[in-house]
């Protein structure tokens, strides 16, 4: 089903060179132009400048990657995957935590419902992100904390500004994101091991 002034975009994770997590995520934009490569390559490379600036990709160790940006314009249905590379790799010093064991951030909208809020599992970290209470640790709750608000707006080349949303599909509206807030407490995801963990 389309979505008037919406994108849909998957942050794609590997481990150990496989993929195994994906973020979707969903912007919108009041651009009435198509949706180019190019503009998807402005995306990755502002997403790539914010792994690394907002330091989340010292809370992961080397085996894992955040791969590329895939994007699908669903203002209009049918239209292809484009998909851009961003290719960095953590750099923490210290193993993977176990693979279904996730930081979760809550993105909220003006809408005080089930349908204006969201929720993002952060695939596992290193083990350099936990504190000694069993907690993450305050520069791992921050760094996923500052990612997150680091994409509520990106600039996709000439497709312009795109705002992170919430999609419902009860309504089939994106609102946009105001707030966030990530929880210290790991969460561990229950679907099957040979699924997608995000």
């Amino acid at each position: 089903m389309a979505t008037p002034s919406t994108i849909r975009g998957q942050l794609v994770w590997k481990l150990s060179g496989v993929d195994w997590a994906m973020n979707v995520l969903h912007w919108t934009s009041g651009f009435s132009g198509s949706l180019l490569a190019d503009d998807v390559s402005a995306m990755a490379a502002e997403i790539s400048g914010l792994f690394t600036s907002t330091t989340l990709k010292n809370h992961y160790s080397p085996s894992v990657l955040l791969d590329r940006l895939e994007v699908r314009d669903i203002r209009t249905d049918g239209n292809e995957i484009l998909s851009a590379p961003i290719n960095l790799q953590g750099t923490g010093t210290a193993n993977t935590l176990p693979a279904q064991t996730c930081l979760v951030t809550t993105i909220r909208t003006t809408l005080a419902s089930r349908r204006g809020r969201g929720r993002i599992y952060w695939p596992a970290m290193s083990v350099v992100a936990v504190g000694v209470n069993g907690q993450a640790t305050t520069g791992a709750v921050t760094a996923a904390g500052a990612f997150t608000e680091g994409l509520f707006s990106v600039a996709a080349g000439t497709f312009g500004p795109v705002i992170l949303s919430v999609l419902s599909r009860t309504d089939n509206v994106a609102r946009s994101v105001v707030t966030q807030s990530t929880n210290s407490v790991f969460d561990v995801q229950t679907r099957r091991r040979d699924l997608s963990i995000t």
